[in-house]
C-alpha cells in the first residue's frame, strides 16, 4: 500500500515547522538572513570529555562537556526558483546549477515506483545560480515532459526517471546545460531510486523489479535483466541505495517481516555490478513496512553527499526517531542529532567533522567527535533561526546552498541563500 498523504513530503513538514518557529518578515514570508559576515558562539569538544559506555544509540554529549568557539557566517541571498510543491531540487556539486521539478507534482505511486504509477505531466527546469536572481538555462526546454527528477547528481549532470507506457521505468542523466536525456538504464523492468557513485566512472546503482513483481533487488549497469543483489526470500526488497563518501560502502533500506532495516554493504570490489558480497552492518529502524518510510529517510539529503569523503556513516532522517541520525557501517550504531531535524548535509572544516541539520528551531550545526565508544554528536549550535535545507557544494566561496520556503502566498516558490561558515577559537 502506498501512502497518499501529501503532508508526508519533506516540504509539507518544512512549511509546518516554518509556520511554527521562524522569524517572519512584514510581507508574511520567512525573513531571509541578512547578507554579510556574522559571528556567533558555538560549542566544541572539550579535551577531557568524560567517556560514555557503548550503547546502541549514541546520545548527544551533555553541555558540560563543551567549550566555546566562534562561528563566522557569510550569507549571500541568491533568489527564488519555482518548484512543484513536493520534490526537493538538486544542486550541482559545484553549486553553479539547480534542477527543480515544476508544474504538476508526480503522484506518490510514481515517487515510490509503485505498481500504480502512470504517466506524469510535470517538467524539469535548470537554473543558473551564478546569477542573482537565478536565470533559467535555455536547454531546459529540451528535457522531455513527464520525466521525474531523481535524487542524485554529479559534475556531469543529474538523474531523472521515466515511467514508460508499458509499466517499465528507465533511468537517465541530464547535463547541467540541459538538452537530451542520456539513458543509463533501460530494459523491461521497473528501475528506480538510483544513486551515482561519488568518484564517478561507475554505473549507477538502483532498485529493480519486474513490472508484475513486488520484490526489488539491487542492480547496476545499463540493464535490469539481472539483479546483483536479489531481494532475500520473504523480503519486500531494497530501496534508495546511497554510497559512502569514498564509495567503499553501499547503504540501502530493506523492507521485510522485521519492518524497515538499514544495511551497509561492501562495495569495494570494483564495479557494484560485480555484486555486494558482504553485509557489514544492519539495523532495524522501525516495524513500519510502508515504502514511504524509506523515502522520508533519504529525501532530505542529496546523493552522493558532497563533503562526505571522511564521513563515519550515513546521514539520514529516521521517521521513527523523528530526527536525523548517522548510521555506522562498522557497528550498526545510530548517533542521534537534533530532535525534530528533517534534513542535513556534511560540513567538515579545519576543526574536524561536523554536520548541518534542519531543525524546528532553525539550521543548526553539530560538531562530531570519536572515541573508543564510537561517534558522538556534541550539542547543536544554532546557525540561522529558520529551518533551511542545506545542500553542500565544492565552491569554497559558497560551500552551502540553502533551500527554504518562499512567500506564504506563493507555495510553489523556493528561496535560495548561499552560506559560508568559518570556525575559530573564542578569544
Amino acid at each position: 500500500m502506498v501512502c497518499a498523504r501529501s503532508s508526508a513530503g519533506l516540504f509539507g513538514v518544512l512549511l509546518a515547522v516554518t509556520a511554527a518557529g521562524c522569524v517572519k518578515s512584514s510581507g508574511g514570508s520567512p525573513a531571509a538572513p541578512r547578507p554579510g559576515m556574522t559571528g556567533i558562539a558555538v560549542s566544541g569538544a572539550g579535551d577531557q570529555a568524560p567517556r560514555a559506555p557503548l550503547t546502541n544509540v549514541a546520545a548527544p554529549a551533555p553541555a558540560s562537556e563543551t567549550v566555546v568557539s566562534r562561528l563566522l557566517l557569510s550569507v549571500q541571498p541568491i533568489g527564488r526558483v519555482p518548484f512543484d510543491g513536493q520534490l526537493l531540487p538538486l544542486v550541482s556539486p559545484d553549486g553553479r546549477r539547480l534542477a527543480t521539478s515544476v508544474g504538476e507534482a508526480p503522484s506518490w505511486a510514481t515517487i515510490l515506483a509503485a505498481p500504480q504509477a502512470g504517466p506524469e505531466r510535470g517538467r524539469i527546469e535548470i537554473y543558473d545560480l551564478t546569477r542573482s536572481p537565478p536565470v533559467l538555462v535555455p536547454g531546459s526546454s529540451d528535457i522531455p515532459v513527464g520525466v521525474v527528477l531523481g535524487r542524485s547528481a554529479d559534475d556531469a549532470g543529474f538523474l531523472v526517471e521515466s515511467p514508460r507506457p508499458d509499466g517499465a521505468r528507465w533511468i537517465g542523466r541530464v547535463p547541467w546545460t540541459g538538452g537530451a536525456v542520456e539513458w543509463l538504464v533501460q530494459g523491461t523492468g521497473v528501475n528506480a531510486g538510483a544513486t551515482l557513485a561519488p568518484a564517478g566512472g561507475r554505473s549507477p546503482v538502483f532498485c529493480t523489479r519486474g513490472v508484475d513483481a513486488t520484490a526489488c533487488g539491487l542492480a547496476a549497469g545499463p540493464s535490469s535483466d539481472s539483479a546483483a543483489a536479489p531481494a532475500p526470500p520473504g523480503e519486500s526488497g531494497y530501496s534508495f541505495p546511497a554510497f559512502s563518501g569514498d564509495g567503499s560502502v553501499l547503504y540501502a533500506f530493506l523492507t521485510g517481516p522485521r519492518g524497515t532495516e538499514l544495511l551497509a554493504l561492501g562495495a569495494d570490489t570494483g564495479d557494484p555490478g560485480a555484486g555486494f558480497p558482504r553485509t557489514l552492518a544492519r539495523r532495524v529502524l522501525a516495524a513500519n513496512r510502508e515504502p514511504i518510510f524509506a523515502y522520508q529517510a533519504v529525501s532530505g539529503v542529496q546523493s552522493p553527499a558532497v563533503g562526505a569523503g571522511a564521513a563515519p556513516g550515513l546521514l539520514f532522517h529516521n521517521p521513527a526517531a523523528k530526527r536525523m541520525q548517522i548510521f555506522s557501517p562498522v557497528t550498526g550504531r545510530l548517533t542521534d542529532l537534533a530532535e525534530g531535524s528533517i534534513a542535513g548535509a556534511w560540513a567538515p572544516d579545519d576543526s574536524g567533522l561536523a554536520v548541518l541539520v534542519t531543525a524546528p528551531g532553525g539550521l543548526v550545526q553539530h560538531r562530531l567527535s570519536t572515541d573508543e565508544t564510537g561517534l558522538r554528536a556534541l550539542p547543536p549550535s544554532r546557525v540561522l533561526d529558520q529551518p533551511w535545507v542545506p545542500r553542500a557544494t565544492t565552491d569554497p566561496a559558497r560551500p552551502f546552498v540553502l533551500i527554504g520556503p518562499g512567500p506564504r502566498d506563493q507555495p510553489r516558490v523556493l528561496e535560495l541563500v548561499g552560506l559560508r561558515l568559518v570556525t575559530e577559537p573564542a578569544k
